[in-house]
Order: C-alpha cells, then sequence, then structure tokens
C-alpha cells in the first residue's frame, strides 16, 4: 500500500509508518509549517535535509543549520540558543516547546500530537522570508 497524506485544507498532515522516510516542503514565510507530522510518545524520528538546500532571510542565504545573527539575538528568535533560520520544530504549535533541528536531528517524542517546523526567526518578521527547503521525516521506531 502506499503512503498518503491526510490533506486537511490547506493542512498536509502525514502519518509516517514504522521505517518510512517521507519528504516534507518547509516554507520559510510560515511560522508553522503546513505540512505536520502526527507523532506520538515515546516514537523516534531523524529529520534530515541534503546540504545543498537553502532559504533566504530577506537577501541573507541560509542552511537549515541558520546563521550568527546578532541582532536576531537581541530582538529575540523564537528558539532562544539556536541559530537564525535553523530549522525547528514544535509539539502543537506551542511556542513553549519549540526545539533545534538543523540539518539532522534524531530524537525521541515528548508529546503525542502534531509536529509542525519553521525557519527560527523573529516573531512578526516573517514576511522578509523566502524559500523552501525539503527535509526527509524518518520514523524509527
Amino acid at each position: 500500500m502506499k503512503y498518503q497524506p491526510q490533506v486537511i485544507a490547506n493542512l498536509m498532515l502525514h502519518t509516517i509508518p514504522l521505517n518510512t522516510t517521507v519528504n516534507l516542503k518547509i516554507n520559510a514565510a510560515e511560522p508553522f509549517s503546513t505540512e505536520k507530522v502526527s507523532v506520538n510518545k515515546g516514537e523516534e524520528y531523524y529529520i534530515y535535509s541534503e546540504p545543498n538546500q537553502i532559504w533566504n532571510d530577506w537577501y541573507i542565504k541560509a542552511s537549515p543549520d541558520g546563521y550568527s545573527n546578532f541582532i536576531g539575538a537581541i530582538w529575540g528568535l523564537r528558539v532562544k540558543g539556536a541559530k537564525c533560520f535553523c530549522l525547528c520544530g514544535t509539539y502543537n504549535e506551542d511556542h513553549s516547546r519549540v526545539f533545534a533541528i538543523g540539518s539532522n536531528k534524531t530524537f525521541t517524542i515528548e508529546d503525542s500530537g502534531t509536529l509542525s517546523f519553521f525557519a527560527n526567526d523573529v516573531k512578526g518578521f516573517y514576511g522578509n522570508n523566502r524559500g523552501v527547503i525539503a527535509i526527509n521525516v524518518r520514523r524509527k521506531n
């Protein structure tokens, strides 16, 4: 049986079968990705992107690992301690549950619900963001 995501309005919800990798597109201008992953506590995921993935913070090109932005850090990036434009995630679009991913990360799900993604930026500054990166999400257990 071929894998198919659930589509609800503008949202694409992926329930990823065990040992399956799904490719998602993450738009730099979205505060929360429209492609999300349905997750359960205790599942393990590996998220990675190909090295040539680039998105733009106004005129600055960045990989999913992000770049150092002193002004952004002062104004308050959404994920403290992570670089500007670092690929990040959150559980259930909860600003208190954000975490850095970068170009690759393996982690165990802490809460059941939905996992969404975003470029780490200052709240309210997503209007000048451009580009889409492709990430691979693999459910390991």
